[in-house]
């Protein structure tokens, strides 16, 4: 059969026509954003999958009343929480809250274990994590388990800070910068571990603390105060401490100064009445070339050191002679007024002008400091204060 010639026309118009439709279907489909989560934000059609999986970092923080929840979120995605009473994986029957944010916090409806998942959902499509409860453990169940004397220590611990009990002791101990048990009867120091965050501890006027290994976690500790404390006998369970900066060991029970040698940042260190009267030898701070400030008062030194607190005869004594170091002591200003350290000069610039040493030289009592050669800036502060203390003595 023919067709009449303008029918043949219009039929191939509509098949051309027909044809660029389709192109421009099949054009649109290639350029067309996907459906699912288009951006750096939102997962693609393959990982939806991996982000409906419930593969999504949940986790639980547990405080006394409340819980946190956390995970990943993806913000085209939607998050409801599910959560029953009791230590389970049974959700029926289960309490929604819909639409939540990470973090999440929720207030415990009564006391005892709850269980949650969050439920991931996206248009249609969703996905359950796998469930998390509260059930305590780690260190936390450690913590609410403590017997004996760490009950006392953690007490105190939640007395002085803001830390009030085992969840906020765990959950946010980390955070805790300075903490100061001074004279509070601590004899154990184990729960002190979970503080690893701590830059400055006072536990001073403890004389039944005697273990001190529980502070060598500590390492993030800048200054330690362990005066009073007499049990302490050993400077060894704090040398990981190598962030001090100062340190605060008189009137305790250590008289053996080896193990401190590693602490090369102290710049501060006291070591007043140090042995309680047994000899003690101060070698072993011979290589803190930063300290500037240094209490030696009440020290009976071991023979060969004590003609100068600090330098003498000893060779590993005299390099910390170095200007700007401030020495304070009491049993030894008779032998600096009649002995001079002149040893300590060798290695130090010279300083004052004739002048000035005679002025320094005029504050010493009965002048008995040999004016020849001149006083050190430590020297001449030291002779100052003594001088001052003579009249304050007087009046």
């Amino acid at each position: 059969m023919k067709l009449p010639l303008y029918n043949l026309i219009l039929f191939i118009s509509l098949g051309i026509l027909g044809a660029c439709k389709e192109q421009v279907r099949q054009d649109n489909r290639t350029s067309a954003p996907p459906q699912n989560f288009p951006g750096p934000n939102t997962p693609g059609d393959g990982d939806i999958k991996q982000a409906l999986s419930g593969e999504i970092g949940l986790s639980l923080s547990p405080r006394a009343t409340s819980n946190i929840l956390e995970w990943e979120a993806v913000d085209s995605l939607r998050y409801d929480l599910e959560f029953v009473l009791g230590e389970t994986e049974d959700f029926a029957g289960a309490t929604v809250i819909e639409d939540i944010k990470s973090p999440y916090t929720h207030v415990k409806p009564d006391a005892g274990t709850i269980s949650y998942r969050i439920v991931v959902r996206k248009d249609s499509q969703q996905a359950l994590t796998a469930p998390v409860n509260d059930v305590p453990k780690g260190a936390l169940l450690d913590c609410l388990n403590t017997t004996g004397t760490a009950v006392q220590t953690l007490e105190l611990v939640f007395a002085s800070s803001e830390l009030q009990d085992c969840y906020l002791f765990i959950g946010e101990g980390k955070k805790l910068k300075e903490l100061s048990l001074a004279g509070a009867g601590v004899t154990d120091i184990s729960p002190l571990t979970y503080l690893e965050g701590l830059e400055s501890l006072d536990i001073s006027q403890n004389p039944d603390l005697v273990d001190l290994s529980p502070a060598a976690e500590l390492t993030k500790l800048k200054s330690l105060n362990l005066n009073g404390n007499l049990g302490v006998t050993q400077i060894g369970p704090i040398a990981t401490l190598v962030n001090l900066e100062s340190l605060n060991i008189g009137n305790s029970g250590i008289s053996d100064l080896t193990g401190i040698e590693p602490l090369i940042l102290l710049n501060t260190l006291n070591l007043e009445n140090l042995g309680l009267g047994a000899q003690v030898s101060l070698g072993p701070i011979g290589v803190l070339r930063k300290l500037v400030i240094l209490n030696i008062s009440g020290i009976v030194v071991q023979p060969g050191e004590e003609t100068c607190p600090i330098v003498g005869v000893s060779p590993i004594l005299y390099q910390i002679c170095e200007p700007g170091v401030d020495i304070t002591f009491e049993v030894h200003v008779q032998k600096l007024l009649q002995i001079h350290c002149l040893q300590c000069h060798s290695q130090n610039e010279l300083v004052g002008t004739p002048d000035q040493v005679a002025a320094s030289n005029l504050t010493i009592v009965n002048n008995t400091m040999p004016k020849a050669g001149p006083l050190s800036l430590g020297d001449k502060r030291i002779f100052a204060d003594y001088a001052a203390s003579q009249v304050e003595e007087d009046d």
